[in-house]
């Protein structure tokens, strides 16, 4: 898992340095963007099962970049690990198997997604914007019972969505605070919700 996350990293890292720079943002701020953003990510488990001792929440990082075709309307990728949750459930059924009863699992998760962007300025410098689009998250799960351990690994296409505030600055900089959640498709009972603090650049811009 660490390996596949320092792959992913250096992959965008390379993919952002390679973006094209845009000539000059027009006044409706079109162009390319980019950016980085640290965030607490919060597991949300189907509520048929019973969960016990965890922790359902980590430190989440994304870069992400995307190009912003006019004032109100961008399309945008980003690149996320979420992090390692662990918990232990009570996996008994109408009939129970005593070495069954309590197992312990544990996700990393690793999310790549693309989405359509709205944003309403609010001012000058603040912007509130909404996206909603598709997620593939790489899911490695490991199961632990009294039986023995067993690991998981699959990726998940689900619906992303989310919302937040941009403050612009008298430079390419600006600011964002972002929620944003994962809904689980048929594949996969797992809710990730997080909220992101974030940097951003703007290629070729000179006034927000």
């Amino acid at each position: 898992m660490e390996n596949i996350r320092c792959i992913t990293a250096a992959a965008v890292i390379v993919a952002v340095a390679l973006f094209p720079k845009a000539s000059e943002a027009g006044e409706n701020n079109a162009g390319w963007y980019a950016g980085a953003a640290v965030g607490h990510a919060e597991l949300a488990v189907d509520d048929q099962i019973l969960v016990g001792n965890g922790d359902l929440s980590d430190t989440a990082f994304s870069l992400y970049g995307g190009h912003r075709f006019g004032r109100y309307f961008a399309v945008e990728g980003s690149l996320a690990d979420l992090g390692d949750f662990q918990y232990t459930a009570d996996t008994c059924g109408q009939v129970c198997v005593p070495e069954l009863a309590v197992t312990q699992f544990q996700h990393s998760a690793v999310r790549f997604d693309v989405s359509v962007v709205g944003s309403v300025p609010l001012g000058k410098r603040l912007h509130a914007y909404g996206s909603v689009g598709l997620a593939s998250t790489y899911l490695e799960t490991v199961t632990r019972t009294r039986l023995g351990t067993d690991e998981i690994e699959k990726n998940d296409l689900s619906a992303i969505y989310g919302v937040g505030l941009r403050a612009a600055f008298d430079s390419p900089w600006s600011v964002r605070l972002a929620w944003n959640r994962s809904a689980h498709s048929r594949d996969s009972d797992l809710d990730v919700g997080t909220f992101w603090l974030g940097a951003q650049y703007r290629f070729g811009a000179r006034a927000p």
